[in-house]
């Protein structure tokens, strides 16, 4: 019954993402033949630093939809509003922190990134502010399984971008329109998703005997998990923007936007997964299928997303970016490839912190410091630069496939032993 539900959940919220991915795709295409090959570049390495900076938000969204999650199954959903509230007030005091420090370093980070101006930096980090209430309103939404309301979600936010950055685009504002509209359909988003949520609220509130800094030992681990995934697979295009030349990095974006597919394809099983496993969790129910069965439908997805691209990727880069990044090609599959164990770290890291495990964490982010030492290091060519990726993403899964392995056979003692005290 909780296979099936797993596949419906994952279904339903797959054809949600799609549509948001979809249009998020048609959105970088499109950008990438608007704008020059370098302000392309600049565009993703400006969304890169986003994804890093607003891990701190990202991370209560995990949070959240393991508590949410637990209290739903124990018939104590009046909870799940303390903390909202709480997350509420603690996330708006750290997001404006945020932006005076950002908006105090923008220069900084504008020359690093190699941006003539430094306006779109600052909307950069208007923009991470503005989109705080998100991982709240999704967390909740996740926790409670309503994976509808997350699947208009998801398509909606891909295909609001779209529409409001291509328009401000095209009346000549460029990087900084993009910056714009990204700001605006955050703040859109954040008003539709949080209209169950107004609901919810009124049911009243429950007030949590711990005090929020105390759950800082559950969050920590969360943190850092995210972090290190946001490095692994964000801090490449970061650091190409940096050290190759502005056209290198426009070609490696572009390669970057098709090659990650591959990572992205799972999402949706991550979105169902994890409130399931926190909710078997929670009634001491077994888990460890669950997440078997996640992998399985990663390999069938993410592996023949990884072929394709590996047999087309002249195809496909002309497909998408037409002859100007034609140069791309010739990186596509490796990109691809060093994508399948992000894809599959992305589904073990939610497991673990669905369960409320801590070594992962600590495993991922030497995985991260790893590849960004590698990068700084080893860059004599983008090609040198995913084999680094490719390594230290495939360590990390490679270690913390180990440890589930570990679980299964000591699941299996146990039962054994149990089972031997019981014929006794």
């Amino acid at each position: 019954m909780i296979k099936d539900s797993l596949f419906k959940a994952s279904s339903l919220v797959l054809m949600g993402t799609m549509v948001g991915n979809i249009f998020n795709y048609v959105f970088q295409i499109t950008m990438g033949r608007m704008l020059t090959v370098s302000t392309f570049g600049e565009m993703n390495a400006l969304l890169s630093v986003m994804v890093i900076f607003g891990v701190p938000f990202a991370s209560i969204t995990s949070f959240l939809v393991k508590n949410v999650a637990t209290y739903d199954a124990l018939s104590l959903t009046k909870r799940t509003n303390d903390l909202i509230i709480k997350s509420y007030k603690n996330l708006l005091a750290a997001g404006c922190i945020m932006f005076l420090t950002g908006a105090f370093f923008s220069s900084y980070l504008s020359k690093y990134l190699k941006i003539d101006s430094v306006i779109p930096v600052i909307l950069l980090f208007l923009s991470i502010v503005a989109s705080i209430c998100i991982p709240i309103n999704t967390g909740i939404l996740q926790g409670l399984h309503k994976f509808k309301m997350l699947s208009f979600v998801s398509a909606g936010g891909g295909i609001f971008r779209y529409l409001l950055c291509f328009f401000l685009v095209y009346l000549g504002l460029g990087l900084i329109g993009v910056m714009i509209g990204i700001i605006l359909t955050v703040v859109l988003i954040g008003v539709i998703s949080f209209m169950p949520i107004a609901n919810h609220l009124k049911l009243g509130r429950e007030y949590i005997d711990e005090k929020y800094n105390s759950l800082l030992p559950v969050i920590i681990p969360i943190f850092i998990a995210n972090l290190a995934f946001a490095i692994l697979t964000q801090s490449d295009i970061i650091l190409v923007k940096y050290i190759f030349t502005p056209h290198e990095a426009g070609i490696y974006s572009s390669a970057a936007i098709i090659g990650r597919t591959v990572m992205y394809l799972p999402g949706a099983i991550v979105i169902s997964l994890f409130p399931m496993v926190a909710s078997n969790k929670a009634r001491d129910e077994g888990t460890l299928h669950l997440i078997l069965k996640a992998l399985a439908m990663t390999i069938a997805l993410s592996g023949t997303g990884t072929l394709a691209l590996y047999l087309f990727p002249d195809f496909i880069v002309s497909l998408f970016f037409g002859n100007r990044f034609s140069s791309a090609a010739y990186i596509i599959g490796l990109f691809a490839i060093a994508m399948l164990p992000m894809a599959f770290l992305m589904i073990i890291m939610h497991y673990n912190m669905a369960k409320g495990g801590k070594y992962f964490a600590y495993i991922m982010l030497l995985g991260s410091v790893m590849q960004v030492v590698g990068i700084v290091y080893f860059h004599d060519s983008l090609i040198t630069v995913l084999k680094v990726m490719l390594i230290s993403g495939s360590l990390c899964v490679t270690i913390l496939f180990a440890f589930l392995t570990l679980e299964y056979y000591r699941g299996k003692l146990q039962s054994l032993v149990l089972s031997v005290k019981a014929n006794k």
